[in-house]
């Protein structure tokens, strides 16, 4: 097969190209080789160096560099005694190696405590040091560090001179660099921006062919080194002018910059070796379609059957009298249902949330906090009137989690706890908790045993006693009722039909009528059982459970019920987690007392109350529905069959209550909203103290301010839409321009030199078919090959064509146009064939690769 080359005809795998260039000074190619090669040692290990913190003396590494650099670039020079000069490398590099042996064992396990710190800084993960001399530390880490880039410097300057190794050295390159984001590290600008330079030039310096004539691989050496060189400059270029136009604030502003930094961060920093034992322990394969334990992260009918095997996940501490009640441990939250999976917020819920949160970010109203925000507002109020009858009861207490095979990629805390109170967590949304660092244990503070008398509550609050939460909450409601209550646009057309109410009808019944409706529909038309069988390819896994198979575990109630009250417009989501009770307790006794808060007609009282450890074992992994109580927030509610955490319906009525309280309140409170006093200039002035803005407009400011950077936004994402269209459209113009130029190159040639085209296209379309032998040099070379391989190629047709193309190759007068005629048919027979068999992709490759070569 004959190789590509950018200038010259192609005759039996021999290059033959005219050098323009001839002035070109060798040596100042040499001198961009050593720069390049010096550049790209000092980039990898400087990364090495500063991602470690290694104290290393600088300057003697920098020598280090510049004069082994030298010193193999000059071995690789000179062409001969190959073989002698590597053995007498490796033979002088081993004595003195092993004659500093000591020194360089101590400089390795200097080295090893650093990546153990590391690994315990970002990871959490702590291990044994090893021991070490640290009085020469600087010194022998130098040592070591020499000793190491004497090999990586050989590696690199083969790869830049003689063109070998390059995948290897590309590859070693990588790892180096790649050691500083393993641990959480973005290299400096400077090195990170020198291995891409030098990368570019290392790869492309290396494009020469394999031409047997020593005159031609020179050229071609010559050449390839010009581009590389070219290629670099041109990279240094843009790297400076995106900086210039792109500032770091204007990077920074970009939200899904932001995002998607974080999320890797996050994924990093929650990469356990359990998780990746799990991915593997998850492949299904032929004929195992059986899952360990319930907890799959939204994910829906990869498994036909859910074993399990009694391994313990978590550890909880916790009092008595909240485990009594039962108690769900939240682990992850799902709010799109794509048909298989449950998915969290689309890209325009989570800015629609963001903008709620920065209009109340202020006001302390949390959506992830809200139901302890409420708690916290009710118990915080003094003037609570004597009552023969309590208006609330609600005790407050500490739980300890002990992860034992729980991912600890997610917080698992009861509902009701009081997430400000734990260090290193951050919200998803307002979906659920992520640590920011793994850890293996956590306190929670929470509260439980919760009770209201609604009619004694609705008596003494008013409308306007909770109007700090409620105004910011009735916000957050309305992107609740819009966010939570859609359904997917395709698919769930039968359950749409059965579920979805009118107006009229949606009004008439409550949210806890609904709940019941759906809870009764399902008990009566399917059946629980962990082995519902897997979810047969294209079909719904809500619609296959709830029409066809019938058959289903708690990820299969959980949904359906989400989605069915969603159809009745009940804001709704699905989440995973773990739940326990007193059936679970493992040891109550020994563990000592725990000090709990109650709160009861607005006195706060402590008593001593006894604690319990459970044993949370796979079994209790668990899938359940949050339904939101307006004024109120998320609350769990229980749809499985026969579950034992029933005893939930009551704090929901309760809730419900409640909020139909609140709503009748709204309805009779004066709208505070559209009296909006002005501020008076004059009186102002005539004060001695100014006069504070209405609350008002100082909302007024906060919105304007808020458009005003949302406008900024907007801007830098139509910039880079712009600057994206630009590339874009000028890679459009050279693949326009090369096209162009191809095409009057092959018009303006003699008919000899259009048959060499076409054979070279032919080439084309049988190397996209199929690979011809890498060992034959032409197209000629090739014949009995395509012969027997290549079938719907008219053999007949074939030899008359070949005898063509060696007569334009190698004879003295030109071909006629019947001749050239019937290559230009052989290739059309050619194309129609091997295009028909190609896919969509191939096709398009080799449509411009005819194109623009």
């Amino acid at each position: 097969m004959s190789q590509k080359v950018h200038d010259g005809i192609i005759v039996d795998s021999s290059v033959y190209i005219e050098d323009d260039r001839k002035k070109d000074n060798p040596v100042t190619i040499r001198l961009i080789q050593y720069v390049a090669i010096v550049i790209a040692i000092w980039s990898s290990l400087s990364v090495l160096m500063d991602t470690l913190g290694t104290p290393a003396n600088k300057i003697y590494i920098n020598l280090a560099i510049l004069v082994t650099a030298g010193i193999t670039f000059g071995l690789c020079l000179y062409r001969s005694y190959h073989f002698v000069k590597l053995f007498f490398g490796v033979l002088f590099y081993g004595l003195f190696f092993i004659s500093r042996i000591k020194r360089i064992t101590n400089a390795f396990f200097i080295i090893e405590n650093l990546v153990i710190d590391k690994i315990y800084a970002y990871y959490g993960y702590q291990l044994n040091y090893y021991n070490a001399d640290y009085t020469r530390a600087s010194e022998d880490i130098t040592l070591l560090l020499i000793l190491f880039l004497i090999p990586l410097t050989l590696l690199i300057t083969v790869s830049m001179i003689k063109n070998r190794l390059i995948a290897i050295s590309g590859l070693v390159q990588l790892l180096l660099i790649a050691v500083s984001f393993i641990f959480g590290i973005i290299p400096a600008e400077r090195y990170l921006f020198a291995y891409i330079i030098t990368t570019i030039y290392m790869i492309k310096s290396g494009d020469i062919g394999h031409s047997k004539d020593e005159q031609q691989r020179k050229l071609m050496k010559r050449i390839s080194s010009r581009a590389a060189a070219y290629f670099s400059v041109m990279g240094i270029a843009l790297f400076l002018l995106m900086k210039l136009i792109v500032t770091p604030q204007q990077y920074e502003k970009v939200e899904e910059i932001a995002e998607i930094k974080s999320e890797i961060q996050t994924t990093l920093s929650n990469l356990t070796f359990q998780d990746i034992t799990q991915s593997f322990s998850d492949i299904k394969l032929p004929g195992h379609d059986t899952s360990v334990g319930g907890l799959d992260g939204g994910e829906l009918g990869s498994t036909g059957r859910v074993e399990f095997h009694n391994i313990e996940q978590l550890r909880v501490t916790a009092p008595v009298s909240s485990i009594t009640e039962g108690i769900y441990l939240k682990g992850y939250v799902g709010s799109v249902y794509t048909g298989d999976s449950w998915e969290r917020h689309s890209k325009e819920d989570r800015q629609n949330y963001k903008e709620l949160l920065n209009h109340y970010q202020n006001m302390g109203f949390e959506p992830i906090n809200q139901v302890n925000g409420m708690i916290d507002e009710l118990i915080e109020k003094e003037d609570i009137p004597e009552s023969e009858f309590s208006l609330y009861n609600i005790s407050r207490g500490k739980m300890y989690i002990d992860y034992q095979s729980a991912n600890k990629k997610f917080l698992y805390a009861p509902y009701f706890t009081d997430y400000e109170l734990i260090d290193g967590v951050s919200a998803v949304d307002d979906l659920y908790i992520l640590p920011n660092k793994k850890n293996s244990n956590y306190e929670v503070e929470y509260y439980f045993n919760f009770s209201m008398n609604n009619i004694g509550l609705g008596n003494f609050l008013s409308y306007q006693g909770l109007l700090d939460s409620t105004v910011a909450e009735k916000s957050y409601r309305d992107y609740v009722y819009k966010t939570y209550t859609k359904l997917p646009e395709e698919g769930l057309e039968r359950l749409k039909k059965d579920f979805t109410l009118t107006q009229e009808e949606a009004s008439q019944r409550n949210t806890i009528e609904l709940i019941a409706y759906v809870k009764a529909y399902l008990e009566s038309n399917t059946q629980y059982s962990l082995s519902p069988g897997k979810l047969p390819k294209g079909e719904d896994f809500v619609e296959y459970f709830l029409y066809e198979n019938h058959l289903g575990y708690c990820a299969h109630y959980a949904s359906a019920a989400a989605l069915m009250l969603r159809a009745m417009g009940v804001p709704t989501r699905y989440v995973e987690g773990y739940t326990f009770n007193s059936k679970d307790i493992i040891q109550d006794s020994a563990l000592g007392g725990q000090s709990i808060t109650v709160y009861d007609v607005g006195q706060a009282s402590h008593f001593d109350v006894p604690q319990a450890q459970v044993a949370v074992k796979d079994y209790n992994a668990h899938a359940w529905v949050e339904v939101y109580i307006d004024y109120c927030g998320w609350l769990p509610v229980e749809f499985t069959p026969g579950s034992s955490m029933n005893n939930t319906v009551g704090m929901v009525e309760d809730m419900s209550e409640f909020s139909s309280i609140m709503a009748q309140k709204e309805e009779e409170a004066p709208d505070t909203t559209e009296v909006t006093p002005s501020p008076t200039p004059t009186v102002a002035a005539e004060k001695e103290e100014p006069t504070p803005a209405p609350q008002e407009l100082t909302t007024q400011d906060k919105l304007k301010e808020q458009s005003s950077k949302a406008s900024e936004k907007h801007n830098d994402v139509i910039f880079f839409l712009l600057l994206i269209i630009l590339v874009f459209g000028a890679g459009i113009l050279w693949l326009y321009m090369r096209i162009r130029k191809n095409r009057y190159a092959r018009m303006n040639k003699s008919k000899n030199i259009r048959a060499l085209y076409l054979f070279k296209d032919i080439e084309k379309l049988l190397l996209c078919y199929r690979n011809l032998p890498v060992s034959r040099a032409s197209l000629e070379d090739c014949e009995e090959h395509i012969k027997d391989y290549y079938k719907f190629v008219n053999q007949e047709q074939f030899q008359i064509c070949m005898d063509i193309a060696r007569k334009a190759r190698f004879g003295n007068r030109t071909i006629s146009p019947s001749e050239l005629s019937k290559v230009e048919e052989l290739y059309r027979d050619i194309y129609v064939t091997v295009y028909s068999k190609l896919s969509s992709i191939k096709r398009l490759y080799l449509r411009i690769l005819l194109e623009i070569d």
